[in-house]
């Protein structure tokens, strides 16, 4: 009794295997190309709701400075890539916010007007003034987008500082107005890391 050789499941063989070759490559080309961009975007909408947040925290310092009342804001310093079943993600994006020692405010030869009460004309005519103060950074470490600013708060101001030493101011200041001068002082150190939200009293 002879075998009959048969060819015809060769065919079949090698079209399944070709069929998972371009299943591979396209599933490949998908992580390399769309999952980067896909996090690329998450990351830069991230950096403008920290920014916005941001500006929440400058406004609630100087309302503190104004008031005397103690306020608190929160900031998300990281964030999160959403799951994928067949693709695989960095680790979180995270950020880091903290204080800076930035000197002191000094304010020399300073003269109070005569319709100030006697005592602030005690304090400031004639005298020297110095406060210590800092001032406030953020800054992300994201895994693709790349032209996220460290944000900055000193003196009312909140800045975007970006990697080509370009600088862009995000708010205006409330420093000088007419003929009235706020200077509010930042004490206490603030160093905090991570991806979940942080209160930064």
């Amino acid at each position: 009794m002879g075998f009959i050789h048969d060819r015809r499941g060769q065919s079949v063989v090698v079209g399944v295997v070709i069929l998972f070759g371009f299943l591979v490559l396209a599933l490949s080309l998908y992580q390399v190309q769309v999952v980067p961009t896909e996090n690329s975007e998450i990351e830069f909408e991230h950096s403008q709701q920290v920014e916005g947040e941001f500006n929440d925290l400058r406004n609630s310092i100087l309302r503190t400075g104004s008031v005397g009342t103690s306020q608190s804001q929160r900031v998300q310093l990281g964030t999160r890539y959403p799951q994928r079943t067949f693709f695989i993600n960095p680790p979180p994006a995270t950020g880091e916010i903290r204080t800076v020692e930035s000197g002191n405010l000094e304010i020399n030869d300073a003269t109070i007007g005569s319709g100030a009460q006697e005592n602030t004309q005690l304090f400031w005519n004639d005298t020297d003034q110095s406060f210590n103060t800092s001032s406030i950074e953020y800054q992300a470490s994201y895994n693709e987008f790349q032209n996220d600013p460290r944000l900055i708060y000193e003196h009312s101001v909140v800045a975007a500082e970006f990697r080509n030493d370009a600088v862009l101011f995000r708010s205006g200041q409330t420093v000088v107005r007419e003929e009235r001068i706020s200077l509010t002082a930042l004490t206490g150190d603030l160093s905090e890391s991570g991806v979940s939200a942080q209160s930064v009293e």
